[in-house]
């Protein structure tokens, strides 16, 4: 193995969740070696400051690791700033790094899994990240494969290599682009053909106009025809379906995520290469999982030409008024 990534956790106040992320890192195999960062922000709430004091006292705690680094903020920042100030903190120094919010717990193979994945796939060009998750649903006739590739991107635990981000940020990242693509109606019309779900997430960031990380970078390995890495079964749940982050919602797939079966396996080793029986198996169950139904399709249709229609009357105000749209 060649020197181990470092963790990064931004933080704030979720203590349960925090603590049992961390419990579960420092279990796995591995995390002797690596160094755990954490950001903590600062409370912009009086409710958030028993969480915060307590995640403060836990952090001097914590062990198991081969150190632990604290980026600890006088003032709110943001779950954005917490984030990706963090990564181009930490990329000035490391050359990797692997990220996680705090409401997820880990397989002990995770690290493993990570540090082998992005040792063998730095110098391929194809693959832009490895992620820890994998959706909640079972594949059949996957005998010699225990990974796979997809055009999907899942933020919960993802090991990002410094010159790919950056090659990527620089493109894709930037407030804008959802609106940019709305607009361009024959290249979403393609888009909608082969992947209909990425028409309603840039919809969504169009007119909340919010960042989604994970949505834009979806968007960003389909324009540039990259990939993720994807375990066969996930070495990460996530506990966050409960209202507490940022951008989710308490709803009916929360007992899903946080009860799903992860890999029990202290070790993992890549197997070789992926048959195309297996290949065929795994895109048949993530077409089911991802099906929007015809209703669905329309009513997100009928929102798109709403969109599309104030968009352009908001261009064409913007226009008269000496402004251009970005």
């Amino acid at each position: 193995m060649k020197k181990y990534a470092p963790v990064y956790i931004p933080t704030l106040c979720r203590y349960n969740h925090f603590r049992k992320c961390v419990q579960s890192l420092s279990e796995c195999t591995h995390a002797r070696y690596t160094d755990l960062h954490i950001g903590l922000d600062f409370p912009s709430k009086v409710e958030q400051e028993d969480g915060h004091r307590k995640i403060e006292s836990y952090i001097r705690e914590i062990d198991g690791f081969a150190s632990v680094n604290v980026i600890k903020h006088e003032s709110n920042v943001g779950a954005e700033k917490n984030w990706f100030g963090a990564m181009d903190r930490l990329f000035n120094k490391y050359s990797k790094l692997i990220m996680t919010e705090d409401d997820n717990t880990f397989a002990p193979n995770f690290l493993e899994y990570m540090n082998t994945g992005m040792n063998i796939y730095e110098k391929d060009p194809e693959i832009y990240a490895i992620c820890a998750y994998n959706y909640p649903i079972e594949y059949t006739n996957i005998l010699d494969a225990n990974h796979y590739k997809s055009q999907n991107y899942s933020a919960w635990g993802v090991g990002h290599w410094r010159d790919k981000y950056d090659k990527y940020r620089k493109k894709f990242y930037r407030k804008g682009i959802a609106k940019k693509q709305i607009v361009d109606l024959k290249s979403s019309l393609q888009i909608a053909k082969s992947n209909f779900r990425m028409i309603r997430s840039l919809l969504r960031i169009a007119i909340s106009e919010e960042i989604y990380a994970d949505v834009l970078t979806t968007y960003g390995l389909y324009i540039m025809n990259m990939y993720c890495v994807f375990p066969v079964i996930s070495k990460v749940k996530n506990h966050g379906h409960d209202g507490s982050g940022v951008h989710s919602k308490e709803d009916v797939a929360s007992d899903r995520f946080k009860n799903q079966k992860i890999d029990s396996a202290e070790n993992f080793r890549y197997s070789i290469g992926l048959g195309n029986k297996a290949k065929q198996s795994i895109d048949k169950e993530l077409e089911k999982y991802f099906h929007i139904g015809f209703l669905r399709k329309l009513a997100i249709c009928m929102k798109y030409i709403a969109t599309l229609v104030v968009m352009h009357a908001d261009n064409r105000t913007s226009a008269q008024s000496g402004d251009t749209f970005h």
